[in-house]
């Protein structure tokens, strides 16, 4: 794992945020690891060929795996309680070096009769030594 410097653009139902902090990435051809620490929870984004996930541990919890234009069903535990939670692809785009991580995700998390629209825009850039 080296380190790293981590903003992440994120827009939920069009209401847009930015956060940044060091971070930890390991990086190989087609795939990486991100992880990193935010309002007292551990966030690993996997970041692969076939599959982006998104698992995050803390005062809630939450695993969602994010397959382009398709319809996955992630998990959800807040309290205790752990719920099945649907979430709908329709875009995940990745560049990757050595050194650095940039990634795209637009997904929809469904809440029973309710949706929730997500954007994300992830860049992880190494220290320069």
């Amino acid at each position: 794992m080296q380190e790293v410097f981590l903003t992440i653009w994120t827009a939920v139902d069009q209401e847009e945020s930015r956060f940044s902090c060091k971070a930890e990435m390991e990086c190989s051809s087609l795939s990486a690891v991100l992880r990193y620490t935010q309002e007292n929870a551990q966030i690993t984004i996997y970041v692969g060929e076939n599959e982006t996930r998104i698992e995050r541990d803390g005062d809630y919890s939450m695993r969602l795996p994010l397959r382009e234009n398709c319809r996955t069903q992630g998990m959800l535990s807040i309290g205790g309680n752990e719920g099945l939670l649907d979430v709908s692809t329709k875009r995940v785009a990745y560049s990757l070096t050595k050194d650095s991580l940039l990634l795209q995700l637009e997904y929809t998390l469904h809440f029973g009769n309710e949706a929730q629209e997500m954007r994300l825009r992830i860049k992880a850039t190494a220290f320069k030594q």
